[in-house]
């Protein structure tokens, strides 16, 4: 979030937030940018959630990390994660 403070209060001394319109497009397209950082942060979770469970899985197709929390205590002789 460090990113989108900075750039967030550079670009108010640029423009003028008096005017109805350029305020109203200012804290939008702050509020997508940070949405778009909430999504990307999700989504790799997920990737790396998947990533560790092929692994400790060695490599066989197992359940869908979306599907829920549950976790399988099977013995793997791969990697011990």
């Amino acid at each position: 979030m460090g990113c989108v403070d900075g750039d967030s209060y550079k670009v108010i001394s640029y423009i003028d937030l008096s005017k109805a319109h350029i305020s109203f497009l200012y804290y939008v397209c702050n509020t997508l940018l940070i949405t778009l950082l909430v999504i990307h942060i999700y989504w790799w979770v997920l990737i790396s959630r998947m990533v560790i469970r092929q692994l400790r899985n060695c490599g066989k197709v197992g359940e869908d990390v979306r599907s829920g929390l549950s976790v399988s205590s099977s013995s793997s002789t791969c990697l011990n994660l």
